[in-house]
């Protein structure tokens, strides 16, 4: 064993420390290069420099590819003796990987990650994870490419990994991917700390596209049921918001189906990976040798080992020139899809579902249910309203025999049973879970589009936890009344329309205008009429003003009328005393009637 001398830009550590300076989850490794992850996918220091987060690895290129000196298939692998990888698991997964392609894989003596390899080689650890390189990335030997498969990374699992190592990258980042299905990378489950960040940077980068330089221009379907492509809650939070949705909802029940149901290598897995190393080639000459005929296939056939078409679903014959049905029909445990386009019942208790596993390795897929509603009404200005009748009474007895484990365990398992709604085509689906659709309330939730259609994607495992296949068949299975009511922008929208013949149609503009003439004239209306009611009401209060103080002042008027009087009488009585006393009191009295005259005069000119 050699030591692995130093990269030319650092210490192993300092290379490290500089990864993570750019934002990367590093992996260390004594005496040998550090790793940057990327979610599942390694890239080496010398594969980001100068600075790049946001690179990404190529996938399917000329060197990506296992192929040695000879130009033969051949990759190497042996397992790391600093580790506990699981061994078992790897074996079960390469297996699938010999079985359908011409790659010869070469077990070498075991040890440790750190020794230098004359020819390129795969050293296969449990390095925290299930994760791997994208294809070779030492062509010329040297450091072997570390691969991390530990316990826990379950056959498909390290079966997707060793896509990595073979070029693939994964399906969801092919650059046409847009097209198909919509990412909401918002969704992302996130906690507010550095390490969390470096997570996400790995998932946001997982779902990023591939430019198309950077893979092998192949124009196959979109596989939804692809290996290499991530279930629709990938990477997302409890509340299952689907972070993958697809353009259309009768494929996006596919990219959970293949996941639950542990399935392997899809036919278009296969059929890239051995078009691009020449397994077909390869076996068209070993046929030739043994006086045998390859035929030429179509339809995203290829040669096999044994000299014939391997056809994809859809097509058969020897060329696979018979189209005998779709590229993807429904699955076994996906039967059920109901298309309407009226105002109607859907009753899904009369949908047959099956509870054995009928599609995959999986012992629990048994206990999974899918089915896809899509609401399509003829009229535009309506919406799409379903109203939930739910049917968990119908299953009164068997929910009796599980409630205490239900009372105890609702929080956890309520998304067991998962009702996914909205448009599709959108990007956008909602989450309703059991305590929303499987109650049993008297009145069951609506689920409301903006537009005369709306898409229904669910999926049931609800029985897995009491071994109940029937009771994921029970839950999922709701009426739905489907009804389709006016849009309220479309009801309440007024437009005010001119009759003059001559004038020809009003543009918007001229619409505008007549609308805002006609608000100013009531506006104008309004201020007249308050105006006058002010003014009148000022009048009349004026008016009471003056008929008060002319009340007053006749008053006053009577009062001193009837004190002069008073005096004069008792002035007649009283007896004379001296003569000034007596000339005092006559001018008095003659002021005193002067102001009395004066006075009445006042009171008869008003």
């Amino acid at each position: 064993m050699t030591v692995i001398p130093h990269e030319p830009f650092g210490t192993f550590h300092q290379q490290a420390n500089t990864l993570r300076d750019h934002g990367y989850v590093v992996k260390e490794f004594a005496n040998s290069s550090p790793v940057a992850l990327l979610g599942d996918i390694a890239f080496g220091p010398q594969q980001l420099r100068p600075q790049a987060p946001g690179g990404r690895a190529t996938s399917f290129h000329p060197h990506k590819h296992w192929i040695d000196s000879e130009g033969n298939q051949h990759a190497r692998y042996f397992f790391d003796t600093t580790s506990t990888p699981d061994k078992n698991m790897f074996m079960s997964a390469t297996q699938t990987w010999i079985n359908q392609t011409c790659i010869r894989f070469e077990k070498l003596p075991d040890g440790p990650c750190a020794q230098n390899m004359s020819e390129p080689a795969i050293c296969v650890g449990s390095f925290d994870g299930c994760w791997s390189y994208i294809g070779m990335i030492r062509p010329h030997g040297g450091e072997p490419q570390h691969m991390s498969i530990e316990d826990g990374c379950y056959t498909p699992a390290s079966a997707h990994e060793f896509g990595h190592a073979l070029g693939s990258h994964h399906h969801h980042s092919r650059p046409d991917r847009d097209q198909f299905i919509t990412v909401n990378d918002e969704f992302y489950a996130l906690e507010p700390t550095k390490e969390d960040i470096q997570q996400l940077r790995g998932k946001w980068a997982q779902s990023t596209l591939c430019k198309k330089e950077q893979v092998v221009d192949m124009p196959i379907p979109y596989d939804f049921r692809s290996l290499m492509h991530y279930s629709s809650t990938a990477f997302g939070d409890d509340d299952f918001r689907p972070i993958l949705v697809t353009k259309d909802v009768r494929n996006q029940y596919m990219l959970n189906y293949h996941f639950y149901a542990d399935q392997l290598q899809s036919h278009y897995d296969l059929y890239v990976v051995n078009l691009v190393y020449g397994c077909d080639k390869v076996w068209e000459d070993a046929c030739a040798k043994n006086g045998k005929h390859t035929p030429k296939c179509k339809n995203f056939g290829y040669v096999g080992k044994k000299c014939e078409c391997i056809c994809p679903v859809g097509y058969e014959g020897t060329t696979c020139e018979k189209k005998t049905g779709p590229l993807f029909p429904l699955m076994p445990k996906a039967k059920v899809l109901v298309e309407v386009k009226e105002a109607q019942l859907i009753d899904l208790t009369k949908e047959t579902m099956s509870p054995k596993n009928l599609d995959g390795p999986s012992g629990r897929f048994e206990f999974y249910q899918f089915l896809t509603v899509v609401v399509d009404g003829p009229d535009n200005n309506t919406q799409a309203v379903i109203t939930v009748i739910q049917t968990v009474g119908d299953c009164k007895e068997l929910m009796e025999n599980y409630r205490t484990n239900i009372n105890n365990d609702l929080v956890e398992q309520d998304c067991e049973l998962i009702y996914m709604w909205g448009l599709s085509s959108g990007g956008r689906l909602r989450t309703e879970c059991s305590s929303t659709m499987a109650n049993n309330e008297p009145h069951g939730p609506w689920l409301r589009s903006k537009t005369n259609h709306l898409d229904i994607s669910a999926q049931s495992s609800y029985g897995y936890r009491y071994n109940s296949p029937e009771m994921s068949m029970h839950l999922i299975k709701l009426k739905l009344a489907v009804e389709f009511v006016p849009m309220p922008r479309k009801a309440l929208k007024v437009e005010k329309k001119r009759h003059d013949s001559n004038s020809g149609p009003e543009t918007s503009a001229a619409r505008m205008v007549s609308a805002g003439a006609s608000g100013n004239s009531v506006v104008g209306l309004i201020i007249l009429v308050g105006l006058i009611l002010l003014f009148a009401a000022l009048g009349i209060y004026v008016r009471e003003r003056l008929k008060k103080k002319k009340n007053a002042e006749l008053e006053d008027g009577k009062s001193s009328v009837s004190s002069s009087q008073e005096g004069d009488s008792s002035g007649d009585e009283r007896k004379s005393g001296d003569e000034d006393g007596d000339g005092q009191d006559g001018e008095a009295k003659e002021d005193t009637k002067k102001d009395d005259t004066k006075e009445e005069e006042k009171a008869e000119d008003r």
